[in-house]
């Protein structure tokens, strides 16, 4: 069983959709490399009651690769993976830290996508309070060769439709450019000499959500793009 340290939570601002707690949005998707002990990122559930409230959580559905692992952190504890149910509280700020809803994959090596939807609900209460959240965890890299962050890439505009522009902070000069969608299957490949950027075109790609990998030889650089 891992014991988990949670030091850093990622605050992010969301608006409300319920009657005591709400998020604007109930997706998110998230990257991380194989190699890596875990990646996760996470929701804020909001507190707008001014007192308590007695929570739970259920694991309604998750799809993960042969090898995975997923967690959750809740406002009390990060659970150990086997855990598919837990009674937590809301903080009375709105905005804390405490309010989060943390996921955990652990991808163990191996690359894919894995997708976890919680229920989150009242616990003391008939009201029909009740978010689904659902994560998509993507571990990208592969090649036998660690990403670098310190090349940091960006995609415009992003959402695309037919064009994109991919653009790095690094003269480096890029090998290979793939685009994988969600369940980690390759949509486009192109050989690159260029150092500075380059310009896709997207028309017959499918509208969704894609990782556009960036081959180098000091290893892989990447950045999300979302195809409308």
């Amino acid at each position: 069983m891992r014991v988990l340290l949670l030091t850093l939570l990622m605050m992010m601002g969301f608006s409300s959709s319920a009657q005591n707690f709400g998020v604007d949005t109930n997706q998110i998707t998230f990257y991380g490399h194989p190699d890596s002990l875990e990646f996760n990122d996470g929701f804020i559930v909001q507190n707008y009651s001014g007192q308590y409230l007695s929570m739970a959580w259920e694991r309604c559905s998750e799809t993960l690769p042969v090898g995975w692992e997923a967690s959750i952190c809740d406002g009390v504890a990060c659970r150990p993976p086997e855990i598919d149910f837990a009674l937590y509280e809301l903080d009375t700020a709105w905005n804390s830290a405490l309010n989060i809803m943390h996921m955990y994959f652990y991808p163990n090596g191996i690359s894919g996508t894995g997708t976890t939807m919680l229920k989150v609900f009242q616990w003391d209460t008939t009201a029909s309070d009740t978010l689904y959240l659902t994560f998509h965890g993507i571990a990208v890299g592969g090649l036998g060769v660690n990403e670098t962050p310190e090349i940091v890439v960006k995609a415009y505009p992003n959402p695309a439709m037919d064009i994109v522009q991919i653009q790095w902070q690094a003269r480096v000069p890029i090998l290979s450019v793939r685009i994988i969608n969600l369940n980690g299957s390759e949509q486009r490949f192109v050989h690159s000499t260029s150092s500075v950027g380059l310009t896709l075109r997207l028309p017959d790609l499918a509208p969704g959500n894609y990782v556009v990998l960036l081959e180098h030889d000091k290893g892989i650089a990447s950045v999300p793009l979302i195809k409308e």
